[in-house]
């Protein structure tokens, strides 16, 4: 029997996404991965810095991260072209006599708490570290209160949107995590300019051992999550995430995360706290993954009061997703005849 469910869906917004850990993306190396149907290479330059461009060569289609980098450039296996961060061809070998303006689409691209990110916006200026949103030193430890930052890497099949909205869902803390929940309330404090936020207050456990908790959280441009945890008001963890589609139904979550430090002899405990956090949300991730999988995301949900921080999340969702679709037809209007397999011109000189 077919089955009749929609599938997940995968259409995101434009927006910052991690596209790898900065630990596996090593100097002179690059990787490729998929991301929302597109495949792409991300690349360490000698000199450190890294880049996320397309994938495959524009002269025959031959998959750059098969050949090699050179200095700042990444070289073509197959002919030896060379490509430069912003995508353009910036050498080949003599034997060509022709000038040849050529490239490939080039994604702007920052590096920071172990994570590479780069904006999914190929017209998005390159090298631009302000577009990125102002949480340089969110998850920094300048004042000492926080400790190294760690990284959680998880991939799964699920939609973006599921993901997100399920971080302002306090109702399937019992059901799936078996937590005791004692109360709880949500509200939006902004919605506005790309930024979604909210905070979340509860309480976890029963009798003497109740414990006030609360979560504070915004949602850039659709894409970036960044948010802390408090318990009986002290700050505990900071992160930041993106839920990656790769355009097939599968995602991958990188999250970066700090924990807050213990002092005296407890500072002993840090290490194992640190891990525990990160065992905490990687377990949290397969639990709901499990339903995410499966999960459909028809319209025509019913929405209870209890979840109308997740309802008004759906609208900023849409509008986002909204905006994306009219982008993107103005770049298809605008564009001229498409030149064969990204050739942009040749002169015989």
């Amino acid at each position: 029997m077919a089955d009749s469910r929609p599938r997940q869906q995968q259409r995101a917004p434009d927006g910052w996404y991690g596209a790898l850990t900065s630990q596996k993306l090593r100097r002179g190396r690059a990787v490729s991965f998929r991301a929302l149907g597109r495949d792409l290479v991300a690349w360490r330059g000698m000199d450190g810095v890294a880049h996320v461009i397309d994938r495959y060569c524009p002269h025959q289609g031959a998959a750059l991260d098969k050949g090699r980098v050179q200095g700042d450039r990444i070289v073509c296996p197959f002919h030896a072209w060379e490509f430069g961060s912003g995508g353009h061809c910036v050498g080949r070998p003599d034997f060509y006599k022709t000038a040849i303006s050529a490239r490939v689409g080039a994604y702007a691209t920052v590096e920071r708490d172990g994570v590479v990110w780069f904006h999914s916006d190929p017209t998005t200026a390159q090298g631009d570290e302000a577009l990125f949103p102002a949480v340089a030193s969110y998850l920094g430890t300048d004042d000492g209160a926080f400790g190294r930052t760690h990284v959680v890497r998880k991939c799964f099949r699920g939609s973006q949107m599921g993901v997100l909205e399920n971080t302002m869902d306090l109702c399937h803390l019992v059901p799936v995590h078996g937590q005791e929940l004692r109360g709880g309330s949500g509200r939006v404090t902004r919605n506005d300019t790309g930024v979604f936020a909210f905070e979340m207050n509860f309480r976890l456990g029963g009798g003497r051992f109740e414990v006030p908790m609360s979560i504070e959280m915004s949602i850039h441009d659709g894409t970036l999550l960044i948010g802390n945890f408090s318990i009986a008001g002290r700050e505990c963890s900071r992160w930041i995430a993106s839920a990656m589609p790769d355009g097939a139904g599968g995602l991958t979550v990188l999250q970066p995360y700090v924990t807050a430090k213990l002092e005296g002899w407890w500072r002993l405990a840090n290490p194992v706290l640190a891990l525990g956090m990160g065992r905490g949300i990687s377990r949290g991730l397969e639990v709901d993954a499990k339903i995410w999988s499966e999960q459909s995301r028809a319209e025509g949900h019913i929405v209870p009061p209890e979840e109308r921080v997740a309802e008004e999340f759906r609208r900023y969702y849409a509008a986002l997703l909204e905006g994306r679709d009219e982008r993107d037809e103005v770049r298809r209007g605008s564009r001229a005849e498409p030149s064969p397999a990204g050739w942009v011109a040749s002169q015989h000189v």
